[in-house]
């Protein structure tokens, strides 16, 4: 959003704003995307392509997770910074552009940077002028405005007229810690405007429960559970398979927490992508 408003509030507000998320383009095709390619420069190449850096040409381009970015794409990114240049995949001609660039994480790039993930003449080129945005959970005073925000939207979206929150539910939203940030608030919105049959959106349009709380509820881990003791009954437990299914679960609800966003949901579970990537392929 503030990248938005950046670029909504700029000279360049009447040509294009491209958006890049460097965690959810595969590492292989991220070179081509950017930058283009040229037609025969790969098998499938049949036609010329322009990158998304030559599209947003005048405009701005925002490039989200740029901490996802792997070492060989910061690299040709760094020298595309420095120079506003570069070739398509399988081009000989240099391309010059005009743009804004925009760049966000949820990471600790300094951190990356000693752990050798980022290159730090990367970070200093990016970093000419910060803004850190805190994690919504510490500014719960945003938390209705961007509700209110979010509700028009969807109203315009799903040719919805709902007026407004629930009291209760508006205490809900604001109680809730909020680990996937504003996406994930976004994405409780859009599915409670979504079956909302009301003027007021209240808790019942939230078809999951128990909602979200800011303390997470103990998980039951057996249908026979008394006390919050499980039961073993005569034959026991499959563990196992037990734990498969809450492992199945969570990462479910981080995917829809995130948008289906690998990057954030490995944040979210805390594990790296690439494992998220191997479990999903072994479910």
């Amino acid at each position: 959003m503030v990248a938005n408003l950046i670029h909504h509030n700029s000279e360049r507000r009447q040509l294009a704003m491209v958006k890049i998320n460097c965690g959810a383009i595969p590492d292989n095709l991220l070179e081509s995307e950017l930058f283009g390619y040229e037609r025969g420069a790969f098998t499938g190449a049949a036609r010329t392509k322009k990158g998304l850096l030559e599209l947003a040409n005048g405009g701005t381009v925002f490039l989200d997770e740029i901490g996802e970015l792997p070492l060989p794409m910061q690299s040709k990114l760094l020298t595309f910074l420095e120079d506003r240049r570069f070739k398509r995949v399988g081009g000989l001609n240099d391309i010059e552009v005009n743009v804004r660039v925009i760049a966000a994480t949820n990471r600790d790039l300094r951190q990356s940077i000693a752990r050798k993930e980022f290159r730090e003449d990367l970070f200093y080129r990016l970093n000419v002028m910060q803004i850190a945005i805190p994690p919504l959970r510490e500014r719960p005073e945003d938390i209705l405005p961007l509700s209110n925000y979010f509700l028009a939207h969807f109203n315009r979206k799903f040719g919805k007229n709902i007026q407004g929150l629930d009291s209760q539910f508006e205490k809900e939203l604001t109680t809730y810690s909020w680990k996937g940030n504003v996406r994930e608030l976004r994405n409780v919105l859009e599915r409670c405007a979504l079956f909302c049959e009301g003027d007021v959106l209240d808790r019942a349009a939230f078809l999951e429960a128990p909602f979200p709380s800011s303390k997470p509820a103990r998980e039951d881990m057996s249908r026979n559970t008394v006390a919050g003791s499980p039961d073993f009954g005569e034959e026991g437990v499959n563990l196992p398979k037990l734990l498969e299914g809450i492992e199945r679960d969570y990462i479910e609800r981080a995917l829809q927490i995130s948008g289906n966003n690998y990057s954030k949901a490995a944040e979210l579970l805390g594990i790296t992508r690439f494992t998220l990537r191997r479990k999903l392929e072994q479910q």
